[in-house]
């Protein structure tokens, strides 16, 4: 590809204006052949390893972070297994978030047959290339089966059923994920030229029972972030928000806001315990002015919140990898599933309700100025300028533009 070609391409990524309202958050779905909605990693895992041991031809895994402990090595040597048996097996890790296998994973990989991709080594490029990290999280087998949500893979992520950890994943079957796995390919074999944009996006057809978004925000592509827009404008009753690291751009803020004055009941849980310190610290900055807006704020405390989630008025949900922050939005590579599957939707709010909120602390305006010392005010402050200037720098090196 020339530099005019490139070029050329990159243009008509940052101008293109592919309008998503054809596909209302509230329209007709077909249903699944099968779905399934996974909060505990536990039964996550163990629903994993069933498919890879039942898989018959190939094996495809997207991860962002893969740890080579219990968990780890149990899924490695699994796909291991079915690689000698003859099983087309390919494993994607993130060159930052997993970093490098050991000799001896890679030697396994090597002998057993598993095809390992390590994506975006971050000396291979320059600084701001080197942002881009493949976060989504996906695991498809035999064309038809497929795993979307948030866990990585490791002990601390999935390893009990009383783990820390909380998260979310849908498993469904279908036969029309094909196309899908035709962009998951070119994804995990594209250099960091192709632009991921150029696809077709077929599973955005209408009649699709499901819908499985991607953001590339380096590259142009905005979909999930288009849908999220989408629907938070258009919610009339209710909006619910889990978020593992708040920090989204200030017209997200605007649009809840919006949706408060409108009568329509916010509710957001974030974390107070995170492995992103920074992250938690700027979130609560500005969380008065959410509170003052109208919405219910409530921080988990018994768990490490690492869940993704939006569900609008009882009836939409979207899910995955991509969090309410500006790296998702702009940088990252994230993959959520959209649904409106009755079963799904209403297993999600119990668990919201009967989960989320039962370990979690509400609070309000008052008590949140009253809490902390001007440590802690200095600090969330100096947090929030912290991320400010990343903001900017992502935003400024984006194909990707604040939405307006």
């Amino acid at each position: 590809m020339t530099t005019t070609q490139l070029f050329k391409e990159r243009l008509q990524a940052y101008f293109k204006k592919k309008d998503l309202r054809q596909f209302p958050y509230d329209g007709q779905y077909l249903e699944a052949d099968s779905i399934e909605f996974f909060v505990a990693g536990a039964q996550l895992l163990s629903k994993l390893l069933t498919l890879i041991e039942q898989a018959k031809s190939s094996i495809i895994i997207h991860i962002y972070s893969l740890k080579e402990d219990d968990v780890g090595n149990t899924v490695i040597h699994a796909l291991a297994r079915q690689a000698q048996n003859g099983v087309s097996v390919t494993l994607m890790t993130d060159a930052i978030g997993t970093n490098m296998l050991s000799p001896d994973r890679q030697a396994l990989c090597a002998q057993s047959g598993i095809e390992w991709v390590q994506f975006n080594p971050p000396f291979d490029h320059s600084f701001v290339e080197a942002g881009r990290r493949a976060h989504h999280k996906l695991f498809l087998f035999d064309h038809t089966k497929i795993i979307i949500g948030g866990f990585n893979l490791g002990s601390h992520y999935l390893g009990s059923p009383n783990n820390v950890w909380h998260d979310y994943g849908i498993y469904l079957e279908s036969d029309q994920l094909y196309e899908i796995e035709t962009a998951i390919k070119e994804l995990q074999h594209s250099n960091m030229i192709t632009p991921f944009y150029k696809f077709a996006k077929p599973w955005l057809k209408p009649q699709m029972p499901f819908r499985i978004l991607f953001q590339d925000g380096q590259r142009g592509l905005r979909d999930i972030s288009k849908r999220i827009t989408h629907a938070l404008k258009n919610a009339k009753e209710e909006i619910l928000i889990v978020s593992a690291y708040f920090f989204p751009d200030q017209y997200f803020l605007h649009l809840l806001s919006r949706a408060c004055k409108r009568g329509v009941k916010v509710t957001l849980v974030v974390s107070e315990q995170s492995d992103v310190s920074w992250v938690r610290w700027a979130s609560f900055h500005f969380l008065e002015r959410i509170l003052k807006n109208g919405s219910n704020v409530y921080t988990i405390h018994k768990n490490i919140l690492h869940g993704k989630a939006l569900m609008v008025d009882q009836k939409w949900l979207t899910l995955g990898s991509y969090n309410f922050h500006f790296t998702s939005q702009f940088f990252n590579v994230e993959a959520n599933i959209e649904t409106t599957d009755e079963t799904v939707v209403e297993n999600f709010r119990m668990n919201f309700f009967d989960t989320i909120i039962n370990k979690s602390t509400p609070m309000d305006a008052v008590s949140f100025n009253q809490q902390g010392n001007y440590f802690s005010r200095i600090r969330n402050f100096l947090a929030y300028q912290f991320g400010l200037i990343l903001y900017a720098f992502y935003t400024a090196h984006s194909k990707t533009r604040p939405l307006q």
